[in-house]
């Protein structure tokens, strides 16, 4: 179901459009511009606004593409946006920058 317009989206359609199926429904009056996807390691169908995702093999789960796998930790981190901020936020105590992937959806 897509959780902006509430239109029954069947997985089967979204696997059939290579995993990028524009929400047939409508929202207001006109087409609902969500386009869903589907996580088969979480088996929950996504829209694709939260970003593309890809699959951690170290993780085992999808995880947003702009994340890097740390061996230390063995989590998976926002990737950093400048030089200057390489090191892994487990080595730096900031829990909250982690990112678990598609459970945003």
């Amino acid at each position: 179901m897509c959780s902006v317009c509430l239109a029954q989206v069947p997985v089967e359609a979204i696997i059939k459009a290579d995993n990028a199926l524009p929400c047939p429904g409508m929202l207001k009056g006109n087409k609902c511009d969500q386009v869903h996807g589907y996580s088969f390691c979480r088996e929950i169908m996504y829209s694709q606004d939260v970003g593309p995702l890809r699959h951690c093999i170290q993780c085992r789960k999808c995880v947003g593409k702009n994340t890097i796998h740390c061996m230390r930790c063995n989590r998976c981190y926002v990737k950093p946006t400048t030089r200057f901020d390489s090191a892994c936020p487990c080595s730096q105590g900031e829990e909250e920058i982690f990112d678990d992937g598609c459970d945003l959806c």
